[in-house]
C-alpha cells in the first residue's frame, strides 16, 4: 500500500535517521580508531564511490521515484513497466562507460586519491557497482511510495557498514585499506533482500523484451531526457556534499589526508542533521509530484510551506550550534587529535545550511516538472566555486578555502531558484 507525505515522511525519517545513525557511529569510531590520516583516506575513498554511485543512479533514481509515481495515479500500468526498463538500460550503460573510463585512468586514480594502492582502486569499482544495483531497487520502492521496504534498506545497510568495520578492525590491521572492505560488503545482503521483496511483489516486467525499448519509444526518450537533467542536478549536488575530502586531496600541499580527516570530522555531525532533511524530502517528492498532476492548489502550497518553514528552523539551529560549540563538539566526538577553529566550523555550517535549503528547492523544481531551473543555478553557483577556489587558493587555508567556495556557490543555488518560485508565483497572482 502507497503512502502520504506524513506516513512516508514518518517511516524515511526512521530509516534514514537511524541509517544517518550508525553512519555517524561509523565516521566515530574510524576516526578514533584510525589516525587522523588514515580516516581522511578512508573518507576519501568512501565519498568518491558515493559520489561515482550518484552518476550512475541518481537521475534514475529521481525517474523512478517521480515517474512510477504519476503513471500510477493514472493507472498506466505499461508506463511504469516501461519507465523501469528504461531506468535499467540508462543504469547499466552509464555503469559501464564509468567504469571504463575509471581503468582508463587507473594510474591517475591510484597515485592521486589511493596513496598508490591498487587494491583501493578495485574496492571503488566494486563500491560503485554494488551501490548502483542498490539504489536502483530502492528508486523502485520509492516510486511506488512503499517507503516502509525503502527505510528498511537505507538502515539496514548502515548498520552492516558499522557492523563490518568492527569486525574487520578487530581481524585486521587499522588501516583505510582494512576498514575500506565494510562499503563494499555490507550492501550485498541488503541488495539479497530488496531484490526477492522485488521478484514477490505484484510489479510484472517482462524483462525478456528489454531491449524493445529502443525502438521508436517515447517513454524511453522522455526518461532519457528526464535522467539527463536530473542527473547533472545531482552529480553537481554531490560535487558540493562529497568532493570536500577528493579536493582537499588536491590542492593541500602539505598533508592533505590530515586536511581531509578534519573536514570530515566538521562535516559528519552537519550530515547526521541532513539525514532528517532527506527524509522529508523523501516523503516529499512522489506526493508533490502526485499534487501537481491532479493540479490541487491547496495540497501544493500546504507541502511546499510546511516543508521550506521546517527546513529554515532547523538550519538556523545547525548554524547557531556550530557558532557557539562547533570546537567543542568535534573535540567530544573524536578526540582531542581532532583540532578545529570556530571560524572553519561556523563557515562549514553558514555553507551547508544554504545547499540544504537549496537541495529542497530543488526536488520542488522536479516535481512540478521544472528541474532545469535548478540544474542551470546550481551550474553557476559551481562556476564561482571553481573561480573562488582558483583566485584564493594560497590566500587561505584549505578547509576555509573549501568553506568559503562553498558559502558563495550554495548561496547562488539557493537564492536563484527561490527568485524563479516566487516570480513564477508572482506570475500567476496577477
Amino acid at each position: 500500500m502507497s503512502q502520504g507525505v506524513r506516513k512516508g515522511s514518518i517511516y524515511a525519517l526512521i530509516g534514514q535517521g537511524s541509517a544517518g545513525v550508525f553512519l555517524a557511529l561509523f565516521d566515530v569510531f574510524a576516526g578514533r580508531w584510525l589516525s587522523v590520516e588514515q580516516y581522511g583516506l578512508l573518507k576519501v575513498l568512501y565519498d568518491l564511490i558515493f559520489f561515482s554511485t550518484i552518476i550512475v543512479t541518481a537521475g534514475v533514481m529521481e525517474n523512478l521515484s517521480r515517474n512510477i509515481a504519476h503513471f500510477e495515479t493514472r493507472k498506466e500500468n505499461k508506463s511504469i513497466e516501461q519507465t523501469i526498463q528504461s531506468s535499467l538500460i540508462i543504469s547499466l550503460i552509464t555503469l559501464i562507460l564509468l567504469i571504463g573510463l575509471i581503468l582508463l585512468f587507473r594510474n591517475w586514480f591510484t597515485s592521486k586519491f589511493f596513496n598508490s594502492q591498487s587494491i583501493m582502486l578495485i574496492q571503488f569499482i566494486s563500491g560503485i557497482s554494488i551501490l548502483s544495483i542498490y539504489y536502483f531497487h530502492q528508486g523502485i520502492f520509492l516510486g511506488y511510495r512503499k517507503f516502509h521496504i525503502f527505510s528498511f534498506g537505507i538502515g539496514a545497510k548502515e548498520f552492516l557498514t558499522l557492523a563490518f568495520l568492527y569486525t574487520i578492525i578487530k581481524i585486521c590491521n587499522k588501516t583505510a585499506l582494512a576498514a575500506g572492505w565494510s562499503f563494499i560488503i555490507s550492501p550485498l545482503l541488503i541488495i539479497f533482500v530488496l531484490a526477492t521483496i522485488f521478484l514477490n511483489s505484484r510489479i510484472n516486467i517482462k524483462w525478456s523484451e528489454i531491449f524493445k525499448i529502443f525502438k521508436k519509444n517515447d517513454t524511453f526518450t522522455d526518461t532519457l531526457k528526464f535522467v539527463l537533467i536530473t542527473e547533472t542536478i545531482f552529480i553537481m549536488n554531490q560535487c558540493i556534499l562529497r568532493m570536500g575530502p577528493p579536493i582537499l586531496k588536491m590542492i593541500a600541499t602539505d598533508s592533505p589526508d590530515y586536511y581531509a580527516g578534519i573536514y570530515s570530522a566538521i562535516t559528519m555531525p552537519l550530515k547526521l542533521t541532513r539525514t532528517i532533511l532527506i527524509a522529508l524530502c523523501t516523503g516529499l517528492l512522489p506526493n508533490l509530484t502526485k499534487a501537481y498532476s491532479q493540479g490541487d492548489k491547496k495540497k501544493i502550497e500546504r507541502y511546499i510551506h510546511k516543508s521550506i518553514s521546517i527546513f529554515v528552523l532547523i538550519t538556523i539551529l545547525i548554524t547557531s550550534t556550530y557558532f557557539f560549540f562547533g570546537p567543542q563538539i568535534i573535540n567530544l566526538i573524536y578526540g582531542k587529535e581532532f583540532l578545529v577553529q570556530r571560524d572553519q566550523t561556523t563557515l562549514l555550517a553558514f555553507a551547508m545550511s544554504f545547499f540544504y535549503i537549496g537541495t529542497l528547492m530543488a526536488h520542488i523544481m522536479i516535481a512540478r516538472g521544472t528541474p532545469r531551473i535548478s540544474a542551470i543555478s546550481l551550474f553557476i553557483g559551481l562556476s564561482f566555486m571553481v573561480a573562488t577556489i582558483a583566485l584564493l587558493k594560497n590566500k587561505l587555508p584549505p578547509i576555509n578555502l573549501i568553506g568559503v567556495a562553498l558559502l558563495i556557490c550554495n548561496s547562488i543555488y539557493f537564492f536563484l531558484q527561490s527568485i524563479y518560485l516566487l516570480a513564477t508565483r508572482i506570475r500567476k497572482t496577477k
